[in-house]
């Protein structure tokens, strides 16, 4: 096993930072945005509430990292590409 390469996992690190506080911001603004909703909500109407706000902070880290180019994600879906198109 090699050496540590510090500054390649300082930047790493920081694509990550940067990824997350994407996902924060956007499951913050969906959540103010859609937060008034539950007051007299039931079971249902939270699940949706829940499902947008995960969704929206999955889609924000996503496009994050792809745009800072975090290369774990371009290995991601080229293994899921490659397992859709062999249907396994």
């Amino acid at each position: 096993m090699g050496a540590i390469d510090a500054r390649a996992v300082r930047l790493f690190t920081a694509k990550l930072l940067v990824a997350t506080v994407a996902m924060a911001v956007a499951v913050l603004a969906v959540s103010t945005a859609l937060g008034g909703m539950l007051a007299d909500a039931g079971t249902m109407m939270r699940l949706v509430f829940l499902a947008a706000c995960g969704g929206a902070g999955m889609v924000a880290y996503l496009v994050a990292a792809a745009v800072l180019g975090v290369e774990e994600l371009r290995q991601f879906t080229s293994y899921v590409r490659t397992k859709l198109h062999r249907g396994e």
